[in-house]
């Protein structure tokens, strides 16, 4: 009961900072920019904290489900940590715009590696499901996010002139991150389905919501950061944006992903 006031209360916190981060960046200048949207990165941050050590005393039956899931979510841990330090990079462009591609790439850089925990996570949990199948079926689904993400990544770029997006010397970082953040949706799209199909219940398809928001918000900063005649980010696009990510990283602080949402899913 303490445990679910101290997430009841940060989460108010949580949500009061971001609104006040949303204002901020509509209104104020750059320094009350990187310190609001630092305290709400922080924010779910300890939220993802509080998650990782509720672990040692609830939600599994047993200690090897304890230590699966508590080592799984160090993982996404890490990652929320990535993201609050990319969060961080990309604000402080502001100070210095001789350097500010270093900036984006650095906060690129975070981010990725961040998603790269998300996405391991996200695909040890897919992968999971093949264990008992046959060897075609396996490689199947190890293959299908790989192919899909390439895909995508194929039409992204292949749409990026009429989007008016121009990537120049960031193109290649661009792509690396792009193919990455496709194969997290990809692989827990196919993933959380695949574990809705065998089981049944309808928790296992949240996780599609916070990985959905995370890339539906890298894609239209995308848009703007990338944009050939640099236009300013207007006031609904700057919304859409920090909304839709910080709601998909509260979710993920949560637990809220596979393998970690409860210990039914991990032995799923």
């Amino acid at each position: 009961m303490q445990e679910y006031s101290i997430y009841v209360i940060l989460s108010v916190i949580y949500l009061i900072s971001v609104v006040i981060f949303q204002v901020c960046s509509i209104r104020c200048g750059d320094k009350a920019i990187l310190i609001t949207k630092s305290i709400a990165s922080l924010l779910f941050v300890l939220i993802g904290c509080l998650t990782l050590s509720s672990f040692e005393w609830g939600g599994a039956s047993g200690i090897v489900d304890v230590i699966r899931i508590t080592s799984m979510f160090i993982l996404i841990f890490i990652g929320l940590v990535h993201g609050c330090a990319g969060d961080i990079l990309l604000a402080l462009r502001r100070f210095y715009p001789k350097k500010k591609t270093i900036f984006i790439a650095l906060g690129m850089a975070a981010f990725g590696l961040g998603h790269i925990y998300y996405t391991y996570t996200a695909y040890r949990y897919l992968i999971s499901f093949a264990d008992s199948w046959g060897v075609m079926n396996q490689i199947m689904i190890a293959a299908a996010p790989i192919l899909l993400a390439s895909i995508v990544i194929a039409i992204y770029f292949k749409l990026a002139p009429y989007l008016h997006l121009s990537f120049g010397k960031l193109k290649p970082a661009v792509t690396a991150y792009s193919y990455l953040i496709s194969f997290l949706l990809l692989t827990t799209w196919i993933g959380c389905i695949l574990a809705y199909v065998s089981g049944g219940d309808g928790r296992y398809l949240i996780p599609i919501v916070p990985v959905t928001l995370l890339v539906f918000s890298d894609a239209l900063l995308s848009t703007n950061y990338f944009d050939k005649e640099q236009k300013s980010m207007s006031v609904k696009q700057n919304l859409a944006i920090h909304v839709t990510y910080y709601a998909a990283q509260y979710l993920i602080a949560l637990g809220v992903f596979p393998g970690v949402m409860s210990s039914g899913i991990i032995q799923g």
